[in-house]
C-alpha cells in the first residue's frame, strides 16, 4: 500500500528535516522536508498529504498557497485524517482555498469532531449559524450548548484563543449566551494572562471604563503597558497608554510601572522568552 517502504522512509526524512535542530536550523531545513513529504504524499500517504497542506498553509518550505493546503488537506481527509477534516473545515468556514461554504465547513468540523478534533472550528460555523440567523441546523438553543461546550473545553485546557472568544460572547450577549460583564472580563483576563493581544484589550478597556471590574487606571496601564512590550512592533499600545497616562497621577504611573514590570517579568520566566525591556 503506497509503496509501502519508500513512503515510510520518506515520510521518517520529512519529519526529521522539518522538526530536529534549532529554530533557525529547522527554519534551513524546511525546504527539504517539504521535498520528502511531497514525495509521500504523491503516493498517496495521508499523514503526508496533511502535513503537506499545513506546510503549503504556513508556508513552510514553500510559497503559502491556501489553494494547494485545501486540496491537500482534502485527499487526506477522504482517507480519514482528523487533522484535515479539521483543517479543511476551517478553510471553508473562511474561504480559505476553496469557495466559502458553511455546509461543508460544518460537514467536515463534524467528521473531525466524531475522531476528537474540531471542536472549536464546529462551534465558529455554528455561531455563525445563530448569528446570521440560518434556518436548517437543528434548535438554536442546542446549537449555543455546543457551541459553550467546545469553547469552555478548549478554554479549560488553557486554550487562549477559546477563551477570548467566550469572553466575546458574553460581553456582546450573541450566539445565544445572555450577556454578563462579569464572566466576560473573567474570561477575557484568562486569555490576557497569556498574552493574547485583544484579550488584553479588551482587559485594559475594562478596567479603564469599569466594565465587569472595578474601574483602576493603575491596572489598565500595567496590562497597555504588558502589551507594548510583548507586542513592541506595533504603536497600538504605546498610543494607548499614553491616553491613560493623561487620566493618572504621577503617584499612579509609577505603581503601574512596578506592577506591569512584574507581570513582564513573570510572563519572561513562565514561557522562557526573550522580551525588550
Amino acid at each position: 500500500m503506497w509503496g509501502e517502504t519508500k513512503v515510510l522512509k520518506d515520510m521518517i526524512l520529512g519529519k526529521v528535516f522539518n522538526f530536529l535542530g534549532t529554530y533557525e536550523e529547522r527554519k534551513k531545513r524546511h525546504e527539504k522536508a517539504a521535498i520528502f513529504y511531497r514525495k509521500a504524499a504523491d503516493l498517496g500517504h495521508p499523514a503526508a498529504q496533511s502535513d503537506l497542506g499545513l506546510m503549503y498553509y504556513e508556508g513552510r518550505g514553500v510559497q503559502k498557497n491556501y489553494y494547494e493546503a485545501a486540496a491537500w488537506w482534502r485527499k487526506a481527509a477522504d482517507q480519514g485524517v482528523a487533522a484535515a477534516q479539521a483543517n479543511l473545515g476551517k478553510c471553508y468556514l473562511l474561504g480559505e482555498g476553496v469557495t466559502e461554504d458553511l455546509k461543508q465547513s460544518i460537514f467536515w468540523s463534524r467528521k473531525a469532531v466524531d475522531q476528537g478534533l474540531g471542536g472549536l472550528n464546529l462551534a465558529t460555523a455554528y455561531r455563525h449559524v445563530i448569528n446570521c440567523k440560518i434556518d436548517g441546523y437543528g434548535d438554536i438553543e442546542a446549537l449555543a450548548k455546543e457551541i459553550y461546550f467546545w469553547h469552555r473545553n478548549e478554554a479549560d485546557q488553557g486554550n487562549a484563543k477559546a477563551q477570548r472568544v467566550l469572553g466575546d460572547m458574553y460581553m456582546s450577549g450573541d450566539s445565544g449566551f445572555a450577556k454578563d460583564l462579569r464572566q466576560a472580563f473573567f474570561w477575557y483576563s484568562k486569555a490576557a494572562e497569556q498574552g493574547e493581544d485583544f484579550a488584553i484589550m479588551k482587559v485594559a478597556i475594562a478596567y479603564k471604563e469599569g466594565l465587569g471590574a472595578p474601574q483602576d487606571y493603575i491596572e489598565a496601564y500595567k496590562w497597555l503597558n504588558f502589551a507594548a512590550t510583548l507586542y513592541w512592533k506595533d504603536e497600538l499600545w504605546r498610543d494607548q497608554r499614553e491616553i491613560i497616562t493623561k487620566l493618572m497621577t504621577t503617584d499612579q504611573v509609577a505603581e503601574a510601572q512596578k506592577r506591569s514590570k512584574d507581570r513582564i517579568a513573570d510572563f519572561k520566566k513562565k514561557y522562557k522568552l526573550w522580551l525588550p525591556t
